[in-house]
């Protein structure tokens, strides 16, 4: 069996899991593409939510480090930015780097969408922060 991140891939919702296998297959031959990297570390932390907080520490660490070289090689990419503000703020609890992250997200002109969910959870970062 694969793994993410230590979380075996048929634990998984199977859609969950074969996107995760998908976006590999994607980056075993292309391990540069921003999308693909930015996708899958959004699904492994969303599916790392149901798991102990040992599997939920390592995927949050993955995805971080996975959202960070996707904003290496396009630091302009908004749906990285959105999705490592979302998680440094649910599950990092870092409401300071969030609101950074979800500020350049929106900066970058995510599709309407993805626009209002982030200035709703911008609103809560803000609270937190005080």
């Amino acid at each position: 069996l694969r793994t993410v991140t230590g979380v075996q891939t048929c634990a998984l919702p199977i859609y969950v899991a074969a996107a995760i296998e998908l976006y590999d297959q994607v980056l075993d031959t292309d391990p540069d593409n921003v999308e693909a990297i930015t996708y899958r570390a959004w699904l492994v932390m969303l599916s790392a939510r149901q798991f102990d907080d040992d599997l939920r520490r390592q995927a949050y660490g993955a995805a971080v480090a996975a959202f960070g070289r996707a904003l290496e090689l396009d630091p302009a990419y908004p749906d990285a930015l959105c999705f490592l503000g979302i998680v440094v703020f649910r599950d990092g609890r870092d409401a300071q780097s969030s609101q950074e992250f979800l500020t350049r997200c929106l900066a970058g002109n995510p599709p309407g969408e993805v626009r209002g969910l982030v200035e709703s959870l911008l609103k809560e970062v803000e609270a937190a922060l005080g």
